[in-house]
C-alpha cells in the first residue's frame, strides 16, 4: 500500500520526551503539601550545625499540624553522611504530645528515592533493670518520590530513637525512543461510503463530458479540451476514492527513560539517648 495516500496521525517525539522528564521530576506525592525537596535538603544541612532552625520549624509546623496557639518544643538529629540522599530526624512535642518523623530528599534533580526507612527505639522499662533491651522497630516506611516524609508517630514510650534508611537514588539521565507504524483498516461501511462518493463523482464527470461534446459541435479542439477535462476529473475521483478506503497510518513514538541507580545508606549520628542521659 502506498503510504502517500494514507492519513497520518503522528505523535510528537518532543512532546513525549518532555512528558517523560516531567514525570521523573514530579514523582507521586510522598510528602505533605508545603514540604519540598529544597526545604528538606536545607533543613538537613542546618541540622549538622544546630538542633533547631527555621527550615526545621517549617517542617514541624506542616507535618505535626502546629497552630499559632500550640505549645511547641522540638529538636532535630542530623543523618551521618550526605550522599545520593540526605535528611533528618525530627522530635517534637506539641501540647504535651510527641510527634516524631523523618524527612528525606534526593540530592540531585530528576531523581526519585527507593528503599526503606526504619524507625527504632528502646522501650522505657517498667522497673529498673540491669540488662539493656534491644531496639525494637517502631515504624517501617517505603521510600518514594524526590522528597519523602515518614508518617509522624508518638514515641513517648521509647528512648534512644533512631532512623536508618537504605536504598537507591534513581536518576533519569536521558531518553531513547522507537517508532512503530500501525495501520488501522477502514470498515466495510466506510469503504462502501467511499465507493458511493466515487461513483457519484464519476457519473457527474461523464455527464459534464457528454454535455461539453454536444456543445462543441464540429469543433475538434473543443472536443479535445472536454475529453482532457473528463480524464482529469476521472483521475481525481479515483485518487480520492483510493485515499478514502485506505487504512489510517499512525506513527507511535515510544520514549524510554535511561536511569542510573546510586545506592545510599543514612542513619542518625546521635540520638535522644544522648540528650536525656537515659542509657
Amino acid at each position: 500500500m502506498n503510504t502517500s495516500i494514507l492519513t497520518r496521525s503522528v505523535i510528537s517525539l518532543a512532546s513525549l520526551a518532555i512528558a517523560s522528564v516531567a514525570l521523573a521530576a514530579t514523582p507521586a506525592a510522598a510528602a505533605p503539601a508545603g514540604v519540598n525537596r529544597d526545604l528538606v535538603l536545607s533543613a538537613a544541612e542546618q541540622a549538622r550545625y544546630s538542633s533547631i532552625s527555621d527550615e526545621a520549624r517549617t517542617l514541624v509546623d506542616v507535618v505535626c499540624g502546629v497552630t499559632e496557639n500550640d505549645g511547641l518544643d522540638y529538636y532535630v538529629d542530623p543523618l551521618d553522611e550526605r550522599n545520593a540522599a540526605d535528611g533528618l530526624l525530627v522530635h517534637a512535642i506539641v501540647n504535651d504530645k510527641t510527634c516524631t518523623f523523618a524527612a528525606f530528599a534526593a540530592t540531585e534533580s530528576f531523581t526519585t528515592l527507593s528503599g526503606t526507612a526504619t524507625l527504632t527505639g528502646i522501650r522505657y522499662p517498667v522497673e529498673q533493670r540491669i540488662s539493656v533491651e534491644e531496639p525494637t522497630t517502631i515504624q517501617t516506611s517505603a521510600l518514594s518520590g524526590d522528597v519523602f516524609v515518614t508518617t509522624p508517630v508518638d514515641d513517648s514510650d521509647y528512648y534512644d530513637v533512631n532512623i536508618a534508611a537504605a536504598g537507591n537514588a534513581i536518576t533519569t539521565t536521558s531518553t531513547t525512543s522507537e517508532s512503530n507504524r500501525v495501520v488501522t483498516p477502514k470498515t466495510s461501511q466506510q469503504k462502501a461510503a467511499a465507493r458511493k462518493v466515487y461513483d457519484h463523482r464519476l457519473a457527474s464527470a461523464k455527464k459534464a463530458y457528454t454535455k461539453a461534446v454536444v456543445k462543441a459541435g464540429s469543433s475538434s479542439s473543443k472536443k479535445a479540451a472536454a475529453k482532457k477535462t473528463y480524464r482529469a476529473k476521472k483521475a481525481a475521483a479515483l485518487a480520492a476514492y483510493r485515499a478514502s478506503k485506505a487504512g489510517t497510518l499512525t506513527i507511535v513514538v515510544t520514549s524510554k527513560p535511561t536511569t542510573v541507580a546510586t545506592p545510599f545508606t543514612l542513619t542518625t549520628d546521635f540520638s535522644r539517648c544522648d540528650r536525656l542521659a537515659k542509657c
